[in-house]
C-alpha cells in the first residue's frame, strides 16, 4: 500500500510540472503575438496603402503644377536681384575672366536644361491622357445610370419618360448599342415605327450581331407595312439565333399576309365581256343555227331519265307522218326556233317526273373523354386541337388548369396564336356564364415573353381584352389600381 501511495504522489508531482510547463509556453506565445500585433499597427500607420478607387466614384486627379525650367528660375532671380546678375555677367573687356571661362561646362548646363524641359512636357501630356480617360469613364457611368432609369420607366409603362432617359444616355455614350435598341422598343410601344426603325439600324451599325435590334427593326417594318424587308430581318434573326420562336411565328404570319395579297390581286377581274348594242341594219343577216348542249357531271338518275326521254322522242318522231316532216323542212327560221322551244318544253315536262330523294343521315360521333390537366405546353396544344370541336368539354378542360401554373406550363413557348385562342375562349364562354376570369388574365402576364406577344396583338384581340376587363371590373371585387396595372400590361 505504501508503494502505491508513493507512486500516486510522484504522478501528481509530474502532472503539476507538466501543467506549469504548458501554462508557461502559453504565456510566452501570447506575449509574442502581442508584440507582432504592435509591430503591424506601427507599420500600417507609417506606410500608406494604395487601394483602388471605389466603384462608380472616379474622381478627377488634381492638376499638377508645371515644373519650372532653369531659364524661368533665372529670369525670376534676375528680376528679384539684378545686381547679382550683373556681377555674374562677364564684361567684354575683362580678358582675364574670359581666359578662365569654361566653355564645355556652360554647354553641358544648357543641354541639361533642355532635357529637363523635355521631361516636363512629356509629364504634362501623360496627365492630359489620364484626364481624358477619366471623363470617358464618367460618361459611360452616366449612360449606364440613364439606361437603368429608362428600364424602370419601361417596366412601369411610362414609355415617354423611358425615351427621354435613353436619349440622355445616348448623348453621354454614343458607342453603346443597347441604348438605341432600348429606345426603339419604347418607340414601338408608342407606335412610332419610323423612329424605331432608324434607332435599330443605328444599333446595328454599332453592333451587327445584336439579335434584339434586328428583331425590333423587323417588327417596326412590319408595322409600317414593309413585308419584304421585315421578312429579310426575321430570316437574319434565324441565321444568328436558329432557336428564336418569335421569328418563326412572325415569318408564318408574313407568309399568310403575302398569300392574302396575292389572292386579292388574282381575284380582281381583269377581262370583262360587255354587251354591245347594235342597230338592226348593222346586225348579221345569216340564219341562226341550233347548237346541241350536253350536260357533263350530272347524277346517274338524271342520265337514265334523259336516255329514256330521248328514246321516247325518237319513237314519237318515227310515228309522225311524212307530210308533217316535209312541212317542217320548209318552215322559216323563226318558226323553226319556235318549234324547238316547244319541243324543249315537252322534254322538261317529261323530266319532271316524281323521283325518290334519299337524304344522307348524319352519323353522330360521341365526344372524346376529358383528358387530365396538361404537364407541358405541348400536351396543352395537342388536347386543344382534339377538343376544339367540342366547346363545352374544352371549357371544362381549361378550368382544370391552375392559373398559378401558367409560367411553369408555358415557360417560353406561348405564342400569340395560343394567347388569342385563350382570349376568345374567355370572351365567348366565361362572360355568358359570369365566371371569374381575373386569375387567368393576371397570371398570363407572368409568362415569359408576354410583352412581345402583346406587341403583336391585333385590334380585334385588344377589343376582346377590353371587354373582359370591363366585365371583371363590374362583376368581380378587384382593386382598381391592380386592374389598371394589368390593363397596362395588355397595352390598354
Amino acid at each position: 500500500m505504501e508503494d502505491k501511495f508513493l507512486d500516486l504522489q510522484q504522478q501528481m508531482r509530474h502532472n503539476q510540472e507538466d501543467l506549469k510547463d504548458f501554462l508557461r509556453d502559453l504565456d510566452n506565445w501570447e506575449d509574442t503575438i502581442k508584440e507582432k500585433d504592435v509591430e503591424l499597427q506601427t507599420e500600417s500607420s507609417t506606410k500608406q496603402q494604395k487601394l483602388p478607387p471605389v466603384r462608380n466614384q472616379v474622381k478627377e486627379k488634381p492638376k499638377r503644377k508645371k515644373k519650372q525650367s532653369k531659364a524661368t528660375t533665372n529670369t525670376k532671380e534676375e528680376a528679384a536681384n539684378p545686381s547679382a546678375v550683373k556681377q555674374q555677367r562677364i564684361k567684354a573687356y575683362d580678358y582675364r575672366k574670359w581666359d578662365t571661362f569654361d566653355v564645355e561646362k556652360a554647354c553641358a548646363e544648357v543641354e541639361s536644361g533642355g532635357e529637363e524641359n523635355r521631361v516636363s512636357s512629356e509629364y504634362e501630356t501623360d496627365s492630359d491622357e489620364e484626364r481624358k480617360e477619366n471623363t470617358r469613364q464618367q460618361k459611360m457611368m452616366q449612360a449606364n445610370m440613364e439606361k437603368e432609369k429608362g428600364n424602370d420607366f419601361f417596366k412601369k409603362g411610362k414609355f415617354d419618360e423611358a425615351v427621354l432617359c435613353y436619349t440622355r444616355g445616348m448623348e453621354a455614350d454614343s458607342t453603346n448599342a443597347i441604348l438605341p435598341a432600348n429606345r426603339a422598343m419604347a418607340l414601338l410601344k408608342l407606335k412610332r415605327f419610323e423612329e424605331a426603325e432608324s434607332d435599330c439600324s443605328l444599333a446595328l451599325s454599332l453592333d451587327c450581331t445584336y439579335v434584339k435590334a434586328v428583331c425590333r427593326r423587323a417588327s417596326a417594318r412590319l408595322g409600317l407595312g414593309k413585308l419584304s424587308e421585315a421578312k429579310q430581318d426575321f430570316e437574319q434573326v434565324l441565321l444568328l439565333e436558329p432557336s428564336n420562336k418569335l421569328a418563326k411565328t412572325e415569318l408564318k404570319k408574313i407568309g399568310k399576309l403575302e398569300k392574302e395579297e396575292e389572292d386579292k390581286q388574282n381575284s380582281a377581274p381583269t377581262n370583262r365581256i360587255y354587251a354591245v348594242d347594235k342597230p338592226p341594219h348593222l346586225r348579221s343577216k345569216k340564219p341562226l343555227k341550233r347548237i346541241h348542249i350536253e350536260e357533263i357531271g350530272t347524277n346517274k338518275e338524271e342520265n337514265i331519265d334523259s336516255k329514256s326521254t330521248a328514246m321516247e322522242t325518237k319513237d314519237d318522231r318515227q310515228k309522225v307522218p311524212k307530210e308533217t316532216a316535209i312541212s317542217t323542212d320548209t318552215e322559216t327560221p323563226e318558226k323553226r326556233v319556235h318549234s324547238d322551244t316547244s319541243e324543249q318544253s315537252q322534254l322538261d315536262k317529261t323530266k319532271t317526273a316524281p323521283e325518290v330523294v334519299t337524304a344522307d343521315v348524319p352519323i353522330i360521333t360521341p365526344p372524346p373523354s376529358l383528358p387530365p390537366s396538361p404537364p407541358s405546353s405541348y400536351h396543352l396544344l395537342a388536347d386543344w386541337k382534339r377538343l376544339e370541336k367540342y366547346p363545352t368539354q374544352l371549357v371544362q378542360y381549361f378550368k382544370q388548369i391552375d392559373p398559378a401554373t401558367y409560367p411553369s406550363l408555358f415557360k417560353q413557348s406561348m405564342d400569340s396564336d395560343v394567347l388569342s385562342k385563350i382570349l376568345i375562349l374567355l370572351h365567348n364562354h366565361y362572360i355568358p356564364s359570369n365566371e371569374a376570369m381575373f386569375a387567368v388574365i393576371s397570371n398570363l402576364t407572368k409568362v415569359k415573353r408576354f410583352d412581345m406577344n402583346v406587341m403583336f396583338m391585333s385590334s380585334e384581340e385588344k377589343k376582346l381584352v377590353k371587354n373582359i376587363l370591363e366585365h371583371i371590373s363590374k362583376n368581380e371585387n378587384i382593386n382598381e389600381a391592380v386592374l389598371r396595372d394589368v390593363s397596362k400590361k395588355y397595352g390598354i
